[in-house]
C-alpha cells in the first residue's frame, strides 16, 4: 500500500495544520471558512491521499463538525454545507454516526490517538476507512481530529486471501520465525489439517519440525509425520513474503503430497537394484558395493568375495517346476543371509548364482571358513511341495587387500574358484590360485573352436570300442573339435552345455555317426553306437521324433544307443523321453551308475538297456573289497532286471580280472584302445573279432 506511506509521513504535518485551524476556527467569521481561506491548507487537504476532519465537542459532549476535507466528501458524496457544524450522527446516519461519536469521546478521555475501522457511505457504495483519531486541544472536551484512508480494496484482498488461504485445496501455512533454527505456524488452512491429521487451530503456534523430519529448504522433498504417526512424503515449497509498513514478513509455506510418487520411485529405485524374487541385490548394486567395499579398505584387513553356485539345482528346477525352483531360490536367499555376518553382503546374479561380500576378513582361512558356513546353510533338505529335496552348493573364494582392485576381476577370480569347487566334486569351498586363469582361457579357446566347428559342420567323432568276451559289442561316439586336444571331449561337451551349444553338437554328432554306422554297413560291419545325450535335450519334447527322422534309410534305430548321465531325479524329468526312445526302436544307456544319484530301485522307471558303472568304483574294483561288493551287487540287481552291465575307464588288466570274475558283460578304456577315427573302425573290428575267433553282429 504505497497510499499508507504516504498516510504515515503526513499525520505529524497534518495534526499541526489541524491544530493551528481549530485554534482560529472561533476568530473567523462562519461564511469565511478557513479551508476557502488558507491556500496553503487548503492545497495540502487537496492532494493528501488521506481523509482529514475535526470533530468540536462541547462540554456536554455535543459534537459538531468543524472540518472536512475533499476527499472525505468526496466519499460521503455530500457538500461542505451538508457536513460542517453537524453531527456525525447527522452526516453517517445513527448507528455509523453513534460509533463515530462515541470514538471521538473515547479519544478524549484517553489524551491518546486510537486507529478506528469504519465502513460509510449508501448502501451499494460502502466504504471501508482505517482512521487514526487523536485530541486536539480547545474550548469544551476539545476537539478529534481524524486523518483516514480508503482501505476497501485492500481490505477486499486481504478477505479474498484468506479465503482462497482457507478453501484452497493445496495444503499451505503462514509460517514466522521463532529463531534461528525454528519456523512457527503462524496459520494453516483445512487442506494442511487433512494432510495431517488435526485440526487448522490447533496447529497454530506449533513449531513446524514437531512434523517435518528434515531441515527445511527453500524446496524439496520432506518426510512429515501425521498425528496418527504416519509418514507421508511432501514436496515442500517455503517463500518469504515482504509485508508492507510496519507488518511483520512471514513465510508461506506450501505442502503437496507427493507419497505415491514417492514410494512409486522408491518401488522403481528398488526394483533396479533388487532382484525381484528373492530381494537380494541384483548385479547392479553389488558392483556399486564392491567398489564401495574397495574405496574403504582398511589397511590392516582384506575383502573376501565368494561367488556361490547351486549343486543339483537345475535337475530339481526341470523335474518339478519352475515354481518350485523359485521357492527354493526364496529359501536360499534366507539361509544365505543368515550364515553371514550383519556387515556381510548378499547379492543374487540370476538363476542359482549368488555373491557374498565379507569386509574385515583377516585372512583366506577366514574367508574359506565362511564359505563353509554357506555350504552348510544350504546342506540342510529343502521342503518344496511336500518332497524333500536336497541341494548342495559350491563356492569360489578371492580375497584382497588393494583398494584399487577391479570389482569385475574380482568376480571373474571368484567365478573361476567356483567352477574349481564343481570340477573337484561339488559342494566344497576353492580360493582363487592364477592357474585358474589358465584353466579359463582354456575353456575359451574350447567355446571357439566349438563355436567354429558348428558354424561350419566340422564337428569329427571318434569312436572307443566296448569289448565282450568275444569282440566288440559297441563303440562309443567321442567328440572331437578340430585344433583341440583329443582328451577335450569332456570339456567339449562341458563348455556346449555351459553355453547352450550343447543341441547343435549333439545334432551334428548324430549326423556324422548315423553317416559312418552306414559307411560301415556297406563294408559288412553292424555295431551299435552309443551316443551321448544331455539331460536337457530329453526334456525336449521333439527330441525323439528328431533322432528318428536324423536316421539314414539304412540305419535302423537298433544300431543306436543313446547314453544319458545318472542325476537326481532323472527318471522324472526325462522318463517320457526315453521311453519314446525306446518304443522308436532305440537303445538306452544310463551313464555314471553308482555315484549315488539314482538308487538302484530307480532301475524299474528307467527303461535303460545298459548300465555303465561309475569310473570312481573301477578305480578301485582290483585293490578294495568294499568297492568289489559294491560292484557285484550292482552287476546282480542289473543282470536280474536284463540290463547289460558296462564297465568304463577301464586302463589295467588287474581291473579286467577283477570284473570279468564279477560278472561284468563289457569292458570299455584304454585297456583295449583309445579312441579311433571312423576309417580305422571296420579293421579293428576284424582284428578283434579274429582274435577271439567271434565276430559279434548285434
Amino acid at each position: 500500500m504505497p497510499d499508507a506511506y504516504a498516510f504515515l509521513l503526513l499525520i505529524p504535518l497534518v495534526v499541526l495544520v489541524l491544530w493551528m485551524l481549530w485554534r482560529k476556527v472561533p476568530e473567523r467569521p462562519r461564511e469565511e471558512h478557513p479551508l476557502a481561506t488558507d491556500h496553503f491548507v487548503d492545497a495540502m487537504l487537496r492532494n493528501s491521499p488521506a481523509m482529514v476532519s475535526v470533530a468540536a465537542y462541547t462540554s456536554d459532549g455535543r459534537c459538531s463538525i468543524a472540518l472536512a476535507s475533499p476527499q472525505l466528501l468526496r466519499v460521503l458524496d455530500m457538500t461542505q454545507e451538508q457536513v460542517l457544524e453537524r453531527t456525525w450522527v447527522d452526516v453517517l446516519g445513527p448507528v455509523t454516526g453513534d460509533q463515530a461519536q462515541r470514538e471521538d469521546l473515547q479519544v478524549l478521555r484517553s489524551g491518546g490517538s486510537h486507529t478506528f475501522v469504519t465502513r460509510v457511505g449508501a448502501r451499494g457504495h460502502r466504504r471501508t476507512l482505517m482512521a487514526t483519531k487523536f485530541p486536539l486541544p480547545g474550548p469544551g472536551m476539545g476537539a478529534v481530529g481524524m486523518m483516514a484512508l480508503d482501505v476497501t480494496e485492500h481490505r477486499r484482498r486481504d478477505r479474498l486471501m484468506q479465503v482462497t488461504f482457507d478453501l484452497s485445496p493445496v495444503a499451505m501455512a503462514r509460517l514466522g520465525t521463532a529463531d534461528s533454527q525454528r519456523l512457527l505456524i503462524l496459520d494453516a488452512n483445512q487442506a494442511l489439517g487433512d494432510l495431517l491429521g488435526i485440526a487448522p487451530a490447533q496447529l497454530r503456534g506449533q513449531d513446524l519440525g514437531t512434523y517435518v523430519h528434515a531441515e527445511v529448504q527453500p524446496s524439496g522433498e520432506v518426510e512429515i509425520i501425521t498425528a496418527d504417526g504416519r509418514h507421508r512424503w511432501v514436496a515442500l515449497t517455503v517463500a518469504t513474503v515482504e509485508a508492507d509498513g510496519d507488518e511483520e514478513s512471514f513465510a508461506l509455506g506450501v505442502f503437496e503430497d507427493v507419497t505415491e510418487r514417492h514410494e512409486a520411485q522408491t518401488r522403481l529405485e528398488h526394483q533396479a537394484t533388487h532382484d525381484d524374487l528373492t530381494g537380494l541385490p541384483n548385479r547392479y548394486a553389488l558392483v556399486k558395493a564392491l567398489n564401495s567395499s574397495l574405496a574403504h579398505l582398511e589397511p590392516d584387513s582384506a575383502l573376501a568375495i565368494m561367488f556361490c553356485d547351486l549343486d543339483g539345482f537345475k535337475t530339481l528346477n526341470d523335474t518339478l517346476s519352475h515354481r518350485a525352483g523359485d521357492q527354493v531360490l526364496v529359501d536360499v536367499a534366507r539361509r544365505l543371509r543368515r550364515a553371514v555376518r550383519p556387515s556381510d553382503a548378499v547379492a543374487r546374479l540370476g538363476g542359482d548364482e549368488f555373491v557374498v561380500i565379507a569386509q574385515g576378513v583377516y585372512d583366506e582361512n577366514e574367508a574359506v571358513a565362511i564359505g563353509q558356513r554357506l555350504c552348510t546353510a544350504i546342506s540342510d533338505p529343502f521342503e518344496v511341495d511336500g518332497r524333500t529335496v536336497g541341494l548342495g552348493l559350491s563356492v569360489g573364494v578371492t580375497i584382497t587387500r588393494d583398494p584399487q582392485a577391479r570389482s569385475e576381476d574380482l568376480l571373474r577370480q571368484a567365478d573361476l574358484a567356483m567352477y574349481r569347487a564343481k570340477d573337484n566334486g561339488r559342494n566344497r569351498v576353492e580360493t582363487y590360485v592364477e592357474d585358474l586363469h589358465d584353466a579359463a582361457l582354456g575353456r575359451l579357446r574350447v567355446e571357439e573352436q566349438l563355436r567354429a566347428a558348428l558354424a561350419e559342420s566340422r564337428v569329427g567323432v571318434e569312436y572307443q570300442p566296448i569289448v565282450g568276451l568275444a569282440g566288440i559289442t559297441a563303440l562309443e561316439a567321442l567328440v572331437r573339435v578340430p585344433a583341440s586336444e583329443p582328451s577335450a571331449a569332456s570339456a567339449v561337451v562341458q563348455v556346449a552345455e555351459q553355453t547352450g551349444l550343447i543341441a547343435g553338437l549333439e545334432s551334428q554328432v548324430l549326423g556324422v555317426v548315423v553317416r559312418d554306422v552306414a559307411g560301415w554297413q556297406e563294408q559288412g560291419v553292424n555295431t551299435r553306437v552309443h551316443i551321448n545325450v544331455s539331460r536337457s535335450q530329453l526334456l525336449d519334447p521333439g527330441f525323439p521324433a528328431r533322432c528318428l527322422d536324423a536316421l539314414d534309410p539304412s540305419v535302423q534305430p537298433g544300431r543306436i544307443c543313446f547314453e544319458v548321465g545318472d542325476s537326481p531325479g532323472l527318471a522324472e524329468a526325462a522318463g517320457q523321453a526315453m521311453w519314446a526312445l525306446r518304443r522308436m526302436g532305440f537303445h538306452i544307456g544310463l551313464d555314471g551308475f553308482g555315484a549315488g544319484h539314482a538308487g538302484l530301485a530307480s532301475l524299474r522307471s528307467i527303461p535303460a538297456d545298459y548300465l555303465k558303472i561309475h569310473r570312481s568304483l573301477i578305480d578301485e574294483v582290483a585293490t578294495s573289497e568294499e568297492v568289489r561288493i559294491i560292484v557285484d551287487a550292482v552287476i546282480a540287481v542289473a543282470h536280474r532286471l536284463g540290463r547289460t552291465v558296462i564297465a568304463t575307464g577301464v586302463e589295467t588288466q588287474a581291473q579286467v580280472d577283477a570284473l570279468r570274475r564279477l560278472g561284468c558283460d563289457d569292458i570299455q578304456g584304454y585297456v583295449h584302445s583309445a579312441a579311433l577315427a571312423a576309417r580305422c573302425i571296420p579293421e579293428l573290428v576284424s582284428d578283434m573279432a579274429g582274435a577271439s575267433s567271434v565276430l559279434v553282429i548285434d
